[in-house]
């Protein structure tokens, strides 16, 4: 009974040694041979974010000397500061935040000043982060609604599928929207709901619409994800050649539905410029304590020219 004791204490000691050892070696990576960056997301699940993350990831490769971990949000606010918490406290040398709700990361900011360790506000500005580098999303609303009220001839009934509340970028992309409407006096928003960025979601509330009888010509969503929902239910209802249906990020499944003729608009969100911009400021405020905000620009696909867009997936 002594000697399995006393293995059993020896495997405990051993087991708490080599976690040591492992908080050891992490953390004389980021000081000597590695800088540490943390980037965390919003959802691993967030369709457009899986090519923000692939980007990262393909930085972290081809950048020697650095070392990139990505978190998962979970889109928990709690969660999301867990991690960033868990890197400062770790002593990462700069923390990039595509965050689950804006308003929550003036903490996440406020703590990794306080720890002197840069942090770099991703897709959505605060005033506390050390950096910004931001999509223009109400920009992008205003562009997305142009097109969409060009197409209806400046008369019609629109009805919106918002984004996921609290994300600073779902407001200002329905922001953008409504600041042209106002422009359109004939063209009226007669349904809003929120899908959360979900395909399924979006195929649910047009269904609603649907049964609920209301007129619409134009389905504007906030994602493609929602739109192809959208397309889903009014093609299972054989009537989707009566509406104009647009979206937002032109994701390799909205282009391959615009190229079937199956989505109208969508904008060209820029993933990959977006991931290697935030992770080129984080080295320069690790390098020189200083850098630049950036704005990426979102661009507007029609079938037009589509095939130009698929073309960059395709490389």
């Amino acid at each position: 009974m002594k000697k399995m004791l006393i293995v059993f204490l020896v495997v405990i000691v051993v087991a708490q040694l080599g976690f040591a050892n492992g908080q050891q070696e992490a953390t004389q990576k980021s000081g000597k041979d590695s800088i540490m960056i943390g980037f965390t997301v919003n959802d691993f699940n967030d369709l457009w974010v899986t090519f923000v993350m692939d980007a990262v990831k393909e930085w972290d490769k081809e950048n020697s000397g650095v070392t990139v971990a990505l978190g998962n949000g979970q889109t928990d606010v709690n969660t999301q500061l867990g991690i960033v918490e868990t890197w400062i406290s770790q002593g990462y040398d700069a923390i990039c935040v595509k965050p689950v709700e804006v308003e929550a990361t003036v903490a996440m900011a406020k703590e990794a000043k306080a720890a002197g360790i840069p942090y770099i506000a991703v897709q959505q500005a605060i005033a506390e982060a050390d950096a910004v580098v931001a999509q223009d999303s109400v920009r992008t609303g205003i562009d997305q609604m142009q097109a969409v009220a060009e197409a209806l001839g400046g008369k019609g009934n629109v009805a919106l599928m918002v984004g996921e509340p609290g994300t600073l970028i779902a407001q200002q992309r329905i922001e953008g929207n409504k600041k042209v409407l106002g422009n359109y006096p004939n063209i009226s928003i007669v349904a809003e709901e929120i899908g959360n960025w979900q395909r399924d979601q979006g195929m649910s509330i047009m269904e609603n619409w649907l049964q609920a009888g209301i007129e619409i010509d134009a389905v504007v969503a906030s994602n493609d994800e929602m739109a192809i929902g959208a397309v889903l239910a009014l093609e299972a209802a054989g009537v989707r050649d009566q509406y104009i249906v647009a979206g937002i990020d032109a994701t390799p499944n909205g282009l391959a539905f615009m190229k079937e003729g199956r989505l109208d608009i969508t904008m060209y969100a820029d993933a990959k410029a977006l991931a290697v911009k935030s992770l080129e400021t984080a080295m320069e405020l690790i390098k020189t304590g200083k850098a630049e905000n950036s704005v990426i620009s979102d661009k507007l696909v029609m079938p037009a020219n589509v095939d130009e867009y698929l073309a960059i997936y395709n490389k």
